[in-house]
């Protein structure tokens, strides 16, 4: 793989549990903690199978793309 195309779905990893993370928030406001709790799980569910379709996938093609990803949410609190 690609590094360029690694790096392209490691941010799309981060822009989608982004959104997600959105969307419970959103639901933890709105819904009954008894309604939300199991929707909270499939969507954390959803999340981590994200990431380890994409960013996990990314990093085992360019293992040295871990320290660009941790240096990039040090200092701008996301991987540009």
């Amino acid at each position: 793989m690609d590094k360029d195309i690694a790096r392209h779905l490691i941010r799309a990893n981060f822009r989608c549990s982004r959104e997600l993370q959105e969307i419970m928030l959103l639901l933890k406001r709105e819904l009954s903690q008894d309604t939300y709790e199991p929707i909270a799980h499939k969507i954390a569910t959803a999340i981590a199978a994200v990431g380890d379709a994409l960013t996990n996938t990314a990093l085992a093609a360019h293992s040295d793309l871990e320290a660009e990803v941790e240096s990039g949410l040090k200092r701008y609190d996301r991987y540009l």
